[in-house]
């Protein structure tokens, strides 16, 4: 997907899509006719004007210009110019704006849409395309495909069956998880309850997971809470993760760490993890040379 807003600019105006925000939907969208060799008179110049660090709360004045990463500057025509195809693009980006940012009502996102939610607390159903939720919006969205990227302080409530999420900065979504993927990055903190899919947990990310079914898997230093009932967590790197386990299959791996009470289920530990387990009930099978602490308890 390219990123927010992209832009196919020719010699005397530019074009952007009402729908998504690919340049290939812009060509679609607007008809251009498509030749063997490109040609910048038909097609335009590619570009992307785009918040620093996907801050789109930010005024459209200090967004950034750049060429797309497909074109290279020696073959550019001579009609083109940087600086003024950069204020055609700002002085578009009021319509191009209208298009795509939701903060209330009801908004379908298909196949090939973008869509920002920026502020208050629209209704979103997501079945494709790829939606942004920023600055401090709290959508309701149902997920059953495309992309939801979450940043900054925004505290979406995603229903997800299937597609991908990726949150963060300070993102402090709550998701229900039947299917799809959830990746959590940076300083992020959603809460998570997870009966099927996959969570990804990178960086210093600090999920909170309630895990009946499905897979997780932690990385880095992110330290996820998880109480799980079912399903399989795999620890990784060097994460210190704490586990309430009544069921379900727990695997560390690498340096790992996690701190686990465990009631039920199994704990498999792998290479140099160290984890500590506090066990009243389950199973606990150390493979190769790590050494586990474990501190057994009655019920």
């Amino acid at each position: 997907m390219c990123r927010s807003a992209s832009f196919r600019v020719l010699p005397d105006r530019v074009l952007y899509s009402r729908i998504g925000d690919s340049h290939e939907q812009i060509v679609k969208e607007h008809q251009l006719r498509v030749t063997a060799s490109y040609d910048f008179d038909v097609l335009g110049v590619p570009v992307e004007f785009v918040p620093p660090d996907g801050d789109y709360t930010l005024p459209f004045d200090r967004w950034e210009f750049h060429l797309d990463a497909t074109v290279a500057r020696a073959d550019l025509p001579s009609w083109y110019s940087a600086r003024r195809a950069r204020q055609q693009c700002l002085d578009a980006m009021p319509d191009w704006w209208s298009y795509h940012a939701v903060d209330a009502g009801f908004h379908m996102c298909d196949t090939d849409y973008t869509l920002i939610a920026h502020q208050g607390s629209p209704m979103i159903c997501v079945t494709g395309g790829a939606i942004l939720v920023c600055g401090k919006s709290r959508p309701n969205i149902i997920q059953s495909g495309g992309d939801v990227l979450v940043r900054g302080k925004a505290s979406p409530r995603i229903t997800q069956n299937a597609g991908d999420i990726h949150i963060r900065g300070r993102g402090r979504p709550i998701i229900i998880q039947y299917g799809g993927k959830v990746h959590a990055y940076d300083d992020s903190r959603p809460k998570i309850v997870q009966s099927g899919g996959q969570v990804y947990t990178f960086d210093d990310s600090q999920p909170t997971i309630t895990q009946s079914a499905g897979q997780v898997f932690t990385y880095d230093d992110s330290r996820p809470k998880i109480v799980k009932s079912g399903g399989q967590v795999y620890t990784f790197g060097e994460n210190h993760p704490k586990i309430v386990q009544s069921g379900g299959l727990v695997l560390t791996c690498d340096n790992s760490y996690p701190s686990i009470i465990q009631s039920g289920g199994e704990v498999r530990t792998f290479d140099n993890s160290l984890p500590s387990v506090t066990q009243s009930g389950g199973e606990v099978h150390v493979n190769g040379k790590n050494q586990p602490k474990i501190k057994r308890v009655s019920k």
